[in-house]
């Protein structure tokens, strides 16, 4: 049982380093897809790209949330260990999911058709749009149906398998982009196809692997009990209440700059809303690779441990991902440079208001599954909705009466995530049962280190002047990078979290660690 729960532990670590790379590929595909997509297809026709994704994430808002509430059943269920129990509630979370996205089917095919209306979109563009948006919204809803397997993965700490079937998906979606850009007259229809084909190949690897590493699993739809699925569905009422709160602030955003300056300001926007995505999937690669493990604790109802890994998960976030919030806060002139073309370096400034909630938006997620494992998800998603409506209000303002245009609803953006995600930190701290302000005080290291590294990389940006590429970004980052962390280990890591940090590092390479990092003298 010892070995057993020491390899479910250290499997963390994998999910951690496959996940990092699922999330570096990710981020690469962004880096280069943008300048690729606006020089193909010009700047207001790649800002209807990230429009069609977006949507996508309203349309399936259902299918989504009951995802995220069934997979906390389901995962408990499997770590039981009682094959009965197992079968019914993985198959009637099977059988729910699926029948919440066959009802999406005339709501894609109609959003698709009147896309073209409620955005603005050129009149000979309204075909391809329209042919985009149904792929894209179909294949998004093939994605929320694999995901009913996704429980399987994290009850055995295995989410290193999906992680690694999402590096093939996001893959294959570029390879097949190209191709159909090289051999074809680039269009938006082309981009649809290759989402669609993308999501058929990533649900026939997820189901083939999940029922593999599970095989008392069997899809059996007659083991569908509605009883247990309006318990699912009563979690899920109030997941999908903070889903819809969660859309409203930066894909709410994208919109409103779309709907309230044009497609041309939208575009530019949109590589701004990149920035922030890409931050914030680098952190949640680490955030959900973590979660398995906070099961397993509340399985074993030991609520003092479950304190202590989530604040020390998110203090040690945020002193990690202090370091690159102040690298894009001060480097963001040569990096839009090299990315998409010194004429958008004007974007510095929209880039700095939003990385200063940035650290705060992409460390609290590590506490996202307390109120669901608890059953307290009320308070979060009405603080969560609240303010998605004040981002939403507050933009309109300063765009339409003091004509701020993006400033305007990148601030908008910047203070509703800053109040919220505060008021959300205390909330969670009293459903755990820990002090209210135990986890606003665990992001403080963090914004100390960032706030002292802007200060620092500025005076050498001053200073030290050099030609903007991507070799010199990228060795300046690991170079600068690497002084950072020794820093931070050596005089701000405490040695408890050093200690806690290495029970997830396989045995066979933590042995060869010095005690600066494992904290094991």
């Amino acid at each position: 049982m010892a070995e057993e729960r020491s390899k479910f532990w250290e499997n963390t670590s994998i999910n951690v380093i496959i996940n990092v790379i699922r999330t570096v590929t990710t981020a690469l595909i962004g880096l280069l897809l943008v300048p690729y997509y606006i020089d193909t297809l010009g700047v207001a026709t790649y800002g209807i790209i990230p429009l069609a994704t977006t949507i996508s994430s309203y349309i399936l808002i259902i299918s989504d949330s009951l995802v995220s509430a069934c997979s906390r059943y389901t995962v408990i269920a499997i770590q039981s260990e009682n094959p009965d129990e197992m079968s019914k509630v993985f198959n009637t979370a099977f059988v729910g999911i699926g029948k919440n996205v066959l009802l999406l089917i005339p709501i894609i095919l109609l959003f698709s058709y009147f896309s073209t209306t409620i955005f603005s979109i050129s009149d000979d563009a309204v075909f391809d749009v329209r042919v985009m948006f149904l792929l894209i919204l179909s294949s998004a809803a093939v994605v929320t149906f694999s995901s009913a397997f996704n429980s399987i993965f994290s009850a055995y700490n295995k989410l290193y398998i999906l992680y690694a079937a999402r590096i093939i998906y996001s893959v294959s979606q570029v390879v097949l982009i190209i191709l159909a850009f090289t051999f074809t007259v680039p269009s938006l229809i082309d981009i649809g196809i290759a989402y669609f084909i993308s999501a058929l190949i990533l649900m026939l690897i997820v189901v083939y692997k999940s029922l593999k590493l599970c095989p008392g699993i069997k899809i059996r739809p007659y083991d569908y009990d509605k009883a247990v699925f309006r318990e699912m569905g009563s979690l899920g009422v109030w997941t999908i209440v903070m889903k819809v709160g969660t859309l409203l602030y930066i894909q709410m955003s994208l919109i409103m700059t779309n709907i309230l300056l044009g497609p041309e300001s939208e575009g530019s926007f949109a590589i701004v809303v990149s920035l922030i995505s890409m931050m914030s999937t680098a952190c949640i690669s680490i955030v959900v690779a973590i979660e398995p493990i906070v099961y397993r604790v509340y399985s074993d109802k030991d609520v003092e441990k479950l304190i202590k890994i989530s604040t020390t998960a998110m203090r040690v976030i945020a002193l990690v991902f202090a370091f690159p919030v102040a690298f894009v806060i001060v480097f963001s002139p040569e990096l839009l440079t090299v990315w998409v073309g010194s004429e958008f370096t004007y974007l510095s400034e929209i880039i700095t208001i939003a990385y200063v909630a940035e650290l705060i938006y992409i460390s609290a997620p590590i506490l996202d599954s307390i109120p669901i494992i608890f059953l307290k998800l009320r308070g979060v998603a009405i603080l969560t909705l609240i303010f998605g409506i004040v981002n939403l209000i507050l933009a309109v303002v300063l765009v339409s009466i003091f004509e701020m245009g993006i400033v305007g609803i990148i601030t908008a953006w910047s203070v509703s995530i800053i109040v919220q995600t505060v008021l959300k930190l205390i909330y969670d701290a009293k459903v755990i049962g820990a002090p209210g302000f135990i986890y606003i005080k665990a992001l403080i290291p963090g914004y100390v280190m960032c706030a002292v590294s802007v200060v620092l990389f500025s005076l050498l940006d001053r200073f030290f002047s050099f030609t903007p590429s991507w070799l010199t970004l990228i060795l300046l980052a690991v170079v600068l990078f690497a002084v950072y962390s020794v820093i931070i280990m050596l005089f701000v890591v405490r040695e408890e979290e050093k200690r806690m940090i290495s029970a997830v590092i396989p045995s066979s390479i933590r042995r060869y660690l010095p005690s600066v990092i494992t904290g094991i003298k």
